[in-house]
């Protein structure tokens, strides 16, 4: 039997309050059931035209290997083949760089102690190495600097060593070197990566590490790379940013600075 007095009616209250947030609780996980299938939906999309155009691409680019090493092809078509072969690896990059992205945003990545030099030392080795360009990089490795991180970490280095290479005139210089540095007590290692490119301006600095933003030559590219740095670099607990190899000129080529925690002993 209900109550006719005060208490009665805040009881009553009571039982809307939480009507109220029932309708709430369902409708937020009802919205929120949605959303992960739409994403399950759309990561599935992307997996099948991210493998899909991969193929494509691998088919498109053993043809055109094949038609630049034919004897019986005319010099300007082979130039046409190169070319196309130029923008069909452009096109694989791209594909290679949402994947990235793709693991980076799910956290698809397991940590583990992984030595900064090793990562270098494995960038070095795919470096880009174009046939046009007398390519110099200068790195002293040093054993011992430890992380907590995933292995996808060594992108990052790749990343900035590749753009070194890719955005300087035809001799290129690189120049890895790195600290130990204590910031706010914290125990990190510093690795600066210098070039003797075309430098970047000021007012371009402060917007590189966004996404499709590209800096200041004509080199092809998509402007990804720095934005999977950063995502990287951060997701770790680090920073990276750009400044002047020569201090108040950019002209000198430029420094890329990667900042990162020291795991615990």
């Amino acid at each position: 039997m209900e109550r006719k007095d005060e208490i009665g009616e805040l009881a009553r209250s009571f039982d809307r309050m939480a009507m109220t947030i029932q309708r709430y609780s369902d409708a937020i996980i009802a919205e929120r059931d949605r959303a992960e299938e739409e994403k399950s939906r759309a990561e599935l999309c992307l997996d099948i035209m991210c493998h899909d155009a991969n193929n494509f691409n691998q088919v498109a680019m053993g043809s055109l290997e094949l038609l630049e090493g034919s004897e019986k092809l005319p010099g300007e078509l082979k130039a046409l083949a190169s070319s196309a072969r130029t923008a069909v690896e452009g096109s694989a990059r791209l594909i290679d760089s949402v994947q990235k992205i793709q693991r980076v945003a799910s956290g698809e990545y397991t940590k583990e102690r992984l030595d900064i030099s090793d990562m270098i030392n494995e960038a070095l080795r795919e470096a880009y190495k174009p046939p046009d360009k007398k390519v110099e990089i200068r790195y002293s490795g040093q054993k011992g600097m430890v992380v907590e991180a995933a292995s996808l970490l060594k992108e990052a280095f790749s990343n900035v060593i590749n753009n070194a290479i890719k955005h300087s005139g035809p001799e290129v210089v690189v120049d890895i070197s790195h600290r130990e540095a204590m910031v706010d007590g914290r125990r990190c290692y510093e690795v600066s990566i210098s070039d003797n490119g075309p430098g970047i301006p000021d007012d371009v600095k402060e917007k590189l590490f966004r996404r499709f933003q590209r800096g200041t030559t004509r080199a092809l590219g998509k402007g990804l790379g720095l934005y999977i740095t950063k995502m990287l670099v951060e997701m770790f607990g680090g920073k990276v940013w750009v400044e002047d190899r020569v201090p108040g000129d950019y002209s000198k080529g430029c420094r890329f600075v990667i900042l990162l925690p020291a795991a615990e002993p």
